[in-house]
């Protein structure tokens, strides 16, 4: 499953930065930073929505949450979005059909107060210190990242095979 969830993470962080320009988004995100006394706030909340809207999982948020930093969100919003994954529209279904709707929307609602409370805690203690992280310290050379992923791929494709063939033979993993 975590396999899974880094490739869908990867596959949704590449479309986003191929087809949303990163000067867009960082607009879009002065924008919402900059409405007068919530603007914050706006940004946390946007974390939770692009979580919500990601439907990510797990790790498989970690590449977007990178993508998401190299776009200009800021750190605070980037782990409400980190958190958000507790809040995606299926965890919510199964919180539904496991709790009665009153303790379902306190746990919805606890969840939105303690993403928001750690997105706000994050950026008060790191703050702009995490600004750094979106520079060239991170960044790879290109052929290097190209053979990489070629490499990480292949491994990919050889497990899947392995897994299909043992299941194939009615082998069960220890």
């Amino acid at each position: 499953m975590l396999r899974t969830e880094l490739i869908v993470g990867y596959l949704i962080a590449g479309f986003a930065a191929a087809l949303v320009p990163a000067g867009a988004l960082a607009a879009a995100l002065r924008a919402v930073g900059s409405v007068p006394f919530i603007g914050y706030v706006l940004l946390l909340i946007v974390g939770l929505l692009i979580a919500v809207a990601t439907f990510v999982c797990s790790m498989g948020n970690v590449p977007v949450a990178r993508y998401l930093a190299n776009a200009g969100i800021p750190l605070g919003a980037n782990t409400t979005f980190i958190y958000g994954d507790l809040l995606i529209l299926p965890l919510i279904a199964i919180y539904r059909k496991s709790f009665p709707d009153r303790i379902t929307w306190a746990f919805v609602g606890l969840f939105v107060a303690g993403a928001m409370l750690a997105g706000a805690i994050m950026e008060r203690l790191i703050g702009g210190g995490a600004s750094a992280m979106s520079g060239a310290s991170m960044t790879l050379n290109d052929r290097f990242t190209l053979i990489s992923n070629m490499v990480a791929l292949a491994a990919v494709a050889a497990l899947a095979l392995a897994t299909l063939r043992s299941k194939a033979r009615g082998e069960t993993s220890p």
